[in-house]
């Protein structure tokens, strides 16, 4: 089911797809991998790995001027600028994944 309050459904196919998400430490849910000291040396530097797909994607969304610099208009518009980046961001990943893993 489609959330209204998501513009992308982003959302709903992860959890369609039933995905772990690989998160740093800062976060936690049953749906989330983080780094684990209790695993080996080599499990935590794949999961590390792993995870910098998100800081390309990142990346990406700075390729947009109005998310990467100061802007002068009010908040509000930067804001929603900004959200715009992300969203259309999100859009082109969904056509173009970064990586493709099969289970």
């Amino acid at each position: 089911m489609i959330r209204e309050h998501s513009l992308t459904s982003m959302q709903d196919t992860l959890e369609e797809k039933n995905a772990l998400l690989l998160v740093d430490s800062g976060y936690s849910s049953s749906q989330l991998i983080t780094p684990d000291d209790e695993m080996s040396k080599e499990w935590n530097h794949t999961q590390k790995g792993l995870r910098s797909v998100v800081e390309v994607a990142i990346g990406m969304v700075q390729h947009y001027t109005v998310a990467a610099e100061r802007v002068s208009q009010n908040p509000e518009f930067h804001a929603m600028a900004v959200l715009c980046c992300y969203h259309l961001t999100n859009m082109n990943l969904k056509l173009y994944p970064l990586r493709v893993y099969l289970k």
